[in-house]
């Protein structure tokens, strides 16, 4: 811009001039101004390039005599330049921050940051730092500007995000701990942050699986295939990290249990022969517990077993109202808590002796059919015998019961009763 040259001259005899110039070529005459009594000149430094000058000012008296002064002035007539390297819009910061700048200028004077607007912090070497662990999470404004020497100044801004909190993330729908499970569970953790969740995941083993978030419950939520994991402890961490890298964890544990309870020892065995009262006893295992033991004979119904005291499964089968037989065949079915069930079948013969019940009632049939012969036969002979009796006594009431009557024999009424009650013992 313009600038005005003051010069104070002043001698016995007068001054006669006052000669300025401050480069080769550049002598002007500077007129005394009456109002400040100073030889001025004005000049308009956007003839000059920006840079620094030497002032001579020569004042001459009337008798010829010469004095001579120099300063110096600098013209800048043009803005910084100015470059902010850091942080850069979009850049998401925590902890310490470091602010880095360039400003360019014939002379500059000051180069300085602020965090939205609140104090300005003067920059050494292009670089300043800041915690910004003192402001809260979310968006920020970070200003560098540059001053030169003639007070003219430029900026520039970079829009951020503070993020030192860690995202929030806890169990929404989970199994108890060290839980026993089967088939597919889901788990759905709930997660958020100021910036955002940048992702969910969960971790087995050496595999890192996704968990999606699911619109319309708002969880993220991720189910849990137990057959792809062998029975036994399955350790998982599931992670939440926002765009900091921030990051906040959850470990959890369950036990899969996908396998039937395991038949320890059982009895009868296997291809064994039994009979009268057979004792059907079954012991188990499992990791989660026995919820039931099924036995079923043949194609008989399913049979509850007993649990005992001492931790075996029993059932007492009579095997005497049955049916002897080879190769009978009996089911053994186990069931876990779960449900996880199988089936075992074994092959047993039934083969019972003949009890001493049988024997006697044999005996007593034989003995009551052997008599029933005997007293058969004897009455056959009774009847052979009565008939020819019968046949005597016909013979003597037909043909001689006249000359009975002649010889003084009992009345005929009376002797017809005898041969009556004769007849009836006979037949008797």
């Amino acid at each position: 811009g313009g600038i005005t040259f003051q010069v104070a001259s002043s001698d016995a005899r007068g001054v006669r001039t006052v000669w300025l110039s401050w480069e080769e070529g550049s002598s002007v005459f500077a007129t005394v101004n009456t109002a400040t009594n100073y030889y001025e000149y004005g000049l308009d430094t956007t003839t000059l390039a920006d840079g620094t000058y030497t002032l001579t000012a020569i004042s001459t008296d009337g008798s010829g005599l010469i004095t001579e002064a120099t300063v110096e002035f600098h013209v800048d007539n043009t803005e910084p330049m100015l470059e902010l390297h850091g942080p850069l819009s979009g850049a998401i910061l925590d902890g310490e921050v470091v602010v880095s700048a360039t400003a360019t200028d014939t002379f500059i004077d000051t180069l300085q940051f602020s965090v939205d607007g609140v104090g300005w912090v003067d920059m050494e070497d292009g670089e300043g730092t800041f915690d910004s662990s003192g402001f809260a999470d979310g968006d920020h404004t970070i200003t560098v500007r540059a001053i030169d020497g003639s007070g003219k100044a430029v900026s520039a801004d970079s829009a951020v995000t503070i993020d030192n909190n860690a995202p929030l993330l806890s169990v929404a729908d989970f199994p108890a701990m060290d839980e026993h499970l089967a088939g597919d569970r889901l788990f759905a953790v709930f997660s958020d942050d100021t910036v955002g969740v940048v992702s969910v995941t969960v971790t087995i083993g050496d595999e890192e699986l996704p968990v999606y978030i699911n619109p319309a419950t708002g969880f993220y939520e991720w189910t849990l295939k137990s057959t792809d994991y062998a029975d036994g402890v399955v350790d998982m961490t599931f992670t939440s990290a926002d765009a900091a890298g921030h990051n906040t964890t959850i470990d959890w544990s369950v036990f899969v249990d996908n396998t039937a309870p395991v038949v320890v020892e059982q009895s009868p065995k296997d291809g064994s022969e039994v009979k009268e009262i057979v004792h059907f006893e079954v012991t188990v295992t499992d990791d989660t517990g026995t919820e039931s033991v099924m036995l079923r004979i043949g194609h008989g119904p399913w049979i509850t077993m007993n649990l005992q005291d001492d931790g075996t499964y029993l059932y007492k089968w009579e095997t005497t109202t049955e049916d002897d037989q080879e190769g009978l065949e009996y089911t053994v079915r186990v069931t876990d808590d779960l449900g996880n069930s199988e089936d075992h079948t074994y092959s047993i013969d039934v083969n019972n002796p003949m009890s001493m019940a049988w024997i006697a009632l044999a005996i007593i049939l034989a003995v009551l059919v052997l008599l029933g012969i005997f007293f058969m036969r004897k009455r056959e002979q009774e009847l052979d015998e009565t008939e020819g009796e019968d046949e005597d006594l016909e013979e003597i009431s037909s043909e001689d019961f006249d000359s009975l009557v002649d010889l003084g024999s009992p009345q005929e009424d009376v002797l017809a009763d005898e041969v009556a009650v004769e007849l009836d013992e006979k037949a008797l």
